[in-house]
């Protein structure tokens, strides 16, 4: 059972795709799954680099071949680390309003403000 809502967010230009092409890529490898995204069996990576090396390939590759015009700069491109911020979960230090009190004590003399 789903305990969050599926977001997504639009697509709008190709260079948001490619990137979020990339990030799709290392979601394996953020998550510790495998080292490398070709390692990863259930990704798209291993159908563009077939497609680079002009094998059949399930995917229509055309327009990332148009950015990344090699086998190399496809690789290079998607393994190369990026601070690019989707919407991943971010984790959130909750406090309850005693704890949120005492580090307001700790931070504010009270008595100086009175």
């Amino acid at each position: 059972m789903f305990k969050k809502r599926y977001m997504s967010e639009p697509v709008e230009t190709e260079g948001y795709l490619i990137s979020v092409l990339r990030y799709i890529h290392q979601n394996p490898v953020k998550a510790k799954i495998v080292k490398q995204s070709k390692e990863y069996l259930w990704s798209s990576y291993s159908l563009y680099i077939s497609a680079y090396e002009d094998q059949n390939s399930q995917i229509d590759a055309q327009l990332i071949k148009g950015y990344l015009k090699t086998k190399e700069d496809f690789e290079r491109y998607m393994n190369e680390q990026s601070d690019d911020d989707f919407m991943d979960n971010k984790s959130v230090r909750k406090y309850t309003d005693e704890a949120l009190r005492e580090i307001l004590q700790e931070q504010i003399d009270f008595n100086k403000l009175v």
